[in-house]
């Protein structure tokens, strides 16, 4: 059985898109094991009763013998991984609660939901919250394929602050600390289960091939014929260009959208090099030839699995490690450091208790020489000031 969550569809109208607004829903919640992306786990908490009831359809027509056999492949793209990798250890407790597997139904060990998340954003924060979904799914069980490697590399799976990215944010003066908190938590977000990396050149030749030059132009010569309307019409009329609406179409059609069609161009290969499309389609969505390393025209899983060993170790090594290791110690050297608020509010707590005690000693001060110099006090027992004295 597999379940496939499809990743970010884009909707150009009034409306917006709700499934950008869940990707940029960035803040970490708490969650009974830790702390985890908000958007993606208010979504997927909202799907899993509709995704039990389909699951359970199918599952309690099942005789004993097939159902002591059965795989739930959990898989997804993009926001659709990120979805898929909350959604995992959730049925897995459904599950195992509900004893449809058995009365000691314990996935870490009988492996039956199992995790394929392509291009998977970071999701969780914390130990405590890697350890419970290690414990309840197995790290065994989950497969995460990001394109990575080479000066290309998918950007969604490292989009959400990682340690040194939480770090980072913490050395900025005065919000850091707060930003880091909310975006990153304690050590920064984390990924789960095993790096399969495909690597960005592999990807792009497979995609691509010698095709790169040609598909350049294509590109330049689309972005020309669909503005020449445009362009003609700023030559002819330039003034128009002082009208705020026509203004702003020239300045997005001619300016943002050539910045942003290269971007797409060149990223779009790198994310969806994982599914091997560039739509999130059904069957693209779940990679069965490179889990079973049947289709010879993609590397085996095997392969990606030990090339992902070597890119977790590299990143700790020469100059990337070197940096890395900077940036995160002198996070760590801040943290150790006296709280600035702290110390100002201390300054200011112990200057005002000081000012108080030297304005007191001159109150105190000045009265005894009022008294000395000029009487005070009561005169009834018949004695006279000071300065009355013979």
């Amino acid at each position: 059985m597999t379940v496939i969550i499809r990743g970010s569809q884009t909707r150009e109208d009034a409306v917006g898109s709700p499934d950008w607004e869940v990707n940029f829903d960035s803040k970490l919640i708490d969650f009974p094991f830790g702390k985890v992306h908000g958007g993606f786990y208010n979504r997927t908490t909202a799907m899993l009763p509709n995704i039990q009831k389909a699951m359970n359809r199918f599952i309690d027509d099942l005789d004993d013998e097939t159902k002591s056999k059965i795989k739930v492949v959990v898989s997804g793209h993009s926001q659709g991984a990120a979805l898929a990798s909350i959604l995992i250890p959730l049925l897995a407790e459904t599950y195992k609660a509900n004893g449809k597997f058995g009365p000691n139904f314990n996935n870490a060990l009988s492996n039956v939901f199992q995790g394929y998340f392509l291009s998977n954003p970071r999701v969780y924060s914390g130990d405590s919250a890697i350890e419970w979904i290690n414990r309840v799914v197995g790290k065994h069980n989950m497969i995460r394929q990001n394109v990575t490697g080479g000066i290309l590399a998918d950007p969604v799976p490292v989009a959400s602050p990682g340690r040194t990215m939480t770090a980072l944010l913490s050395l900025i003066p005065f919000a850091g600390e707060r930003l880091a908190e909310k975006y990153g938590g304690d050590k920064g977000t984390r990924s789960v289960g095993y790096l399969a990396a495909d690597w960005s050149n592999d990807v792009l030749t497979r995609q691509l091939g010698n095709d790169t030059l040609s598909l350049a132009a294509r590109r330049a010569k689309k972005y020309f014929w669909n503005r020449w309307d445009i362009l003609v019409d700023a030559v002819k009329h330039p003034l128009n260009i002082l009208n705020l609406t026509t203004g702003k179409k020239i300045l997005k059609q001619l300016f943002l959208e050539p910045i942003k069609d290269p971007l797409i161009a060149f990223v779009a290969p790198a994310h969806y090099g994982s599914i091997g499309n560039s739509a999130e389609k059904g069957e693209a969505l779940f990679r069965p030839d490179i889990v079973a390393g049947y289709n010879t025209s993609s590397p085996i899983m095997a392969e990606l699995l030990a090339q992902g060993f070597q890119k977790k170790k590299s990143e700790r090594e020469g100059l990337s490690g070197f940096i890395r290791g900077g940036i995160e110690e002198a996070a760590r050297i801040k943290a150790n450091l006296p709280d600035l608020s702290a110390v100002a509010s201390g300054i200011k707590t112990k200057v005002s208790s000081a000012t108080k005690k030297v304005v007191g000693g001159l109150k105190s001060a000045f009265a005894g020489s009022k008294k000395k110099f000029f009487g005070a006090g009561d005169t009834s027992n018949g004695a006279k000031p000071i300065l009355d004295q013979p």
